[in-house]
């Protein structure tokens, strides 16, 4: 099922007592966050999901929605609950941030440097997480790292199109 993060956004009804918050194990401040989303406000969005979980997009992959903040939406009590998950997220990080992300997500791997270990098209020992970058490559020229960079963006396109 195909949604629009715009559209779902804007169903939110932004309950007084929001019950997708109460819903969520680790209490992620949905509605504020939606209606930062819909202000046009994407980087303060973001903020609220990392400062609330600095792994939430790792989190979000794993996450039973449906049993979850899904599952506790007021709107699903006569419809289609709001939909606040994607089933393909793709992060970017840079090199600061990389032992984080590396040293706390499970099943990637690392090289002994370091870097996070792909196969050549940028899929991790994770499934469904590809990486690109000097997150794999070290430092390189522009060059190699924005042709490298379009070999994974197209593996990408074809592991969220289910090819």
């Amino acid at each position: 099922m195909a949604v629009h993060v715009i559209d779902e956004a804007n169903r939110c009804l932004n309950c007084g007592k929001p019950m997708c918050q109460d819903g969520c194990p680790i209490h992620t401040p949905i509605p504020k966050m939606i209606q930062a989303f819909k202000e046009g406000k994407i980087n303060e969005a973001g903020e609220m999901l990392f400062e609330n979980n600095p792994m939430s997009v790792i989190c979000s992959l794993v996450c039973d929605h449906r049993k979850q903040c899904v599952g506790h939406c007021v709107r699903g009590k006569k419809g289609e609950p709001v939909q606040v998950f994607a089933d393909s997220t793709i992060i970017s990080i840079s090199q600061g941030l990389k032992s984080k992300m590396v040293n706390t997500t499970e099943g990637l791997k690392s090289s002994a440097n370091g870097l996070l270990m792909t196969n050549i098209f940028g899929e991790t020992t994770h499934p469904g997480i590809s990486a690109a970058g000097d997150v794999v490559l070290g430092a390189r020229t522009v060059v190699e790292a924005a042709a490298y960079s379009k070999i994974v963006a197209d593996a990408m396109d074809k592991y969220i199109q289910g090819a």
